[in-house]
């Protein structure tokens, strides 16, 4: 008998990797109704630069009604947006605007790099950000000034595509020389001059994807999803997971990426990451209970691992702790939702346990009968190995010749023992028990043939040593008894 744990399926951070925990709470598997406000937007026409704010703030968990952290956010992006319009410094050109666009990001907005910080509101409160981040905050300013982008996504990484009519510029927000990387970019003075140029090297991106506006703002809720489960809050990511799925459900071009997964496959995986946390905290009756109100809305094959390794866990620590009638019940009772090779390896494990209690517990004659005609039947049917079954029935054997030994003597438990070796053949612990057991008995025999000898009741202690002799006939000890006794007669 082992516990089973359900494996956890790990999720992708943009940006850098992190890891999982246990968890508390419960799932939410109702989606946000914003989410699909903002999915039917972009299934019918572009959307608005004020538009992919408020999704991007959203995404980010932004709350605009306990706190204020939201509005602020949106009031410095919308004051931003507006400035730009107006600016009398905008170049005319769409290349230099979008690089204009990065200069103006770095000395407003983006102070410090953060691997995790995925948040918008939270990248305006405290300058932190990561490539996400800063990539979305860079689409909406650049769609507020007309400059049209898209994202870019790589296995670990996201970044900005702008379309300046003539060409497609990369734009890596990750640093403030980002804008078409692989260009010198000139410094100059507060005159004018030219001082130096700053180079930013073109990143390997062999493998890259372009994804819409709607899916990189999708990027954030999948890292705060990983942000979660590193955390151990794997009810959250839950949630979080489903809001996902319904932003991503009115796509009329899904993004064709190896690094873009599927969002419901992403909600699957996430129910099950719960439900292997619960598992792994030892809450196995509540993990069938999330089986109960999952599994039909998120079919998988995996449910019946997971159901199994729940059933597993619980019957294990119920066998445990001696609650072996209460194991049998809820094998019987919940049988209907396991496979025929699930349940057969549970019933084994129930089976056995049950045959072990029934030895141990065996008593007397009648109950250890009852015990070995329970294990032939259990042989019969092939419920538990052979070895097992030996083990078992060996126990059984012992155990009622050891109690008849004590209450009967030697003889009883030699008979007892070479019976059941007649009836369930040779073993070689059965043996050595019968051969303790009739040695046993020749000592007895001995020391009263010793008793009757010293007593000098000579004629009684030699009928009695021949009748010993007829049950072991040849005995080195009981014939030296006879010739001890036959001299001492002869003498007389």
């Amino acid at each position: 008998m082992k516990q089973v744990f359900f494996i956890i399926i790990s999720f992708f951070l943009f940006c850098g990797f992190l890891y999982g925990q246990s968890n508390i709470g419960q799932p939410r598997l109702e989606p946000d109704a914003r989410a699909f406000e903002f999915a039917k937007i972009g299934s019918s026409r572009e959307y608005l630069w004020h538009e992919i704010l408020d999704m991007a703030l959203w995404a980010s968990g932004a709350d605009f009604v306990n706190r204020n952290e939201g509005s602020e956010a949106r009031a410095a992006i919308i004051s931003s947006g507006e400035t730009l319009a107006e600016s009398e410094d905008m170049p005319p050109s769409k290349e230099d605007q979008g690089e204009y666009l990065l200069d103006y990001l770095y000395r407003n907005f983006l102070k410090n790099y953060s691997e995790r910080q995925t948040r918008l509101d939270v990248l305006v409160s405290s300058g932190r950000y990561n490539c996400v981040s800063s990539a979305v905050l860079y689409t909406i300013l650049a769609s507020s000034i007309g400059l049209a982008s898209n994202g870019v996504l790589t296995k670990d990484h996201a970044f900005v595509q702008v379309n300046t009519g003539t060409e497609l510029v990369d734009v890596e927000t990750t640093t403030a020389y980002g804008y078409d990387p692989g260009s010198k970019k000139d410094f100059h003075d507060g005159f004018g001059n030219t001082t130096g140029f700053a180079y930013v090297a073109p990143r390997n991106y062999r493998d890259r994807s372009s994804i819409s506006q709607l899916e990189l703002v999708s990027i954030i809720l999948s890292n705060r999803i990983a942000d979660l489960e590193s955390r151990g809050f794997f009810a959250d990511a839950v949630g979080i997971a489903v809001d996902k799925a319904a932003l991503l459900s009115m796509r009329l071009n899904p993004s064709d990426s190896p690094f873009f997964t599927d969002p419901y496959k992403d909600v699957t995986d996430r129910v099950f990451n719960y439900g292997a946390s619960l598992i792994q905290a030892g809450k196995n009756e509540e993990a069938l209970a999330w089986a109960d109100t999952a599994e039909s809305r998120y079919p998988d094959n995996r449910w019946q691992d997971f159901i199994f390794a729940a059933m597993n866990n619980r019957l294990l620590k119920m066998i445990q702790t001696k609650q072996i009638a209460d194991a049998r019940i809820f094998l019987d009772t919940e049988a209907s939702r396991l496979s025929a090779e699930h349940y057969t390896s549970l019933e084994m494990m129930v089976t056995e346990s049950e045959l072990a209690q029934l030895s141990t517990q065996a008593s007397g004659a009648e109950e250890a009968e009852r015990a070995l005609e329970k294990i032939a039947l259990i042989e019969r049917q092939g419920l538990i190995s052979n070895a097992r079954i030996l083990e078992l029935r060996t126990f059984v054997i012992l155990k009622e010749a050891e109690r008849r030994s004590k209450s009967s003597g030697w003889q009883e438990a030699a008979v007892y023992t070479e019976n059941a070796i007649n009836t369930y053949g040779s073993q070689s612990q059965l043996q050595n028990a019968l051969r303790v057991y009739k040695n046993n008995q020749v000592v007895d025999l001995h020391n009263q043939f010793a008793s009757l000898f010293n007593a000098r009741n000579y004629e009684e202690a030699h009928r009695f040593i021949q009748n010993a002799l007829q049950e072991f006939p040849g005995n080195r000890q009981l014939s030296s008894d006879l010739r001890t006794v036959e001299r001492a007669l002869n003498q007389h």
